[in-house]
C-alpha cells in the first residue's frame, strides 16, 4: 500500500508540475497575446486618428474644388457676357460704318453732281462772256 501511496504521490507531483508548466506557458501566451492585442489597439487608435485627418483633409480639399468650379461657372458666364457685348459692339460699329459710307457715298455723288453742274454754268458764263 505502502509503494501504491508513493506511486500515487509521485504520479500526483509528476501531474501538478505538467499542470503548472501547461499554465506558465498558457500565462506567458497569454501575456503575448494581451501585448498583442494592445499593441494592435494603439495601431487601430492610430489609424482612425489618421483615417480622421484624411477625411478632415478630404472634405476641405472638397470644398476647394466646389469652389474654384462655382468660380470657373461665374467667370464663364461673366466672360461669355462680355463676349456678347463685343459682339453686340461690333455689329453697332459695323452698321454706323455701313451708315457713314453710305452717307459719305450719297454725298460724293452730291459733290460730283455740283461739279458737273458748276462746270456747266462755268462754261455758260465763259460763253457768255466771250460773246
Amino acid at each position: 500500500m505502502n509503494a501504491n501511496r508513493n506511486e500515487l504521490e509521485n504520479l500526483y507531483e509528476q501531474k501538478n508540475a505538467d499542470l503548472r508548466a501547461q499554465l506558465k506557458r498558457a500565462s506567458s501566451t497569454s501575456a503575448s497575446r494581451s501585448e498583442e492585442v494592445t499593441s494592435l489597439q494603439m495601431r487601430l487608435e492610430a489609424a482612425m486618428k489618421a483615417s480622421g485627418e484624411f477625411d478632415k483633409e478630404r472634405s476641405m480639399l472638397m470644398s476647394k474644388v466646389s469652389d474654384l468650379e462655382k468660380k470657373r461657372d461665374e467667370d464663364h458666364s461673366r466672360f461669355a457676357k462680355m463676349l456678347d457685348a463685343r459682339d453686340a459692339e461690333i455689329d453697332a460699329l459695323l452698321a454706323e460704318k455701313t451708315a457713314l459710307l453710305n452717307e459719305y457715298q450719297d454725298l460724293m455723288d452730291t459733290k460730283v453732281a455740283l461739279d458737273v453742274e458748276i462746270a456747266t454754268y462755268r462754261k455758260l458764263l465763259e460763253g457768255e462772256e466771250s460773246r
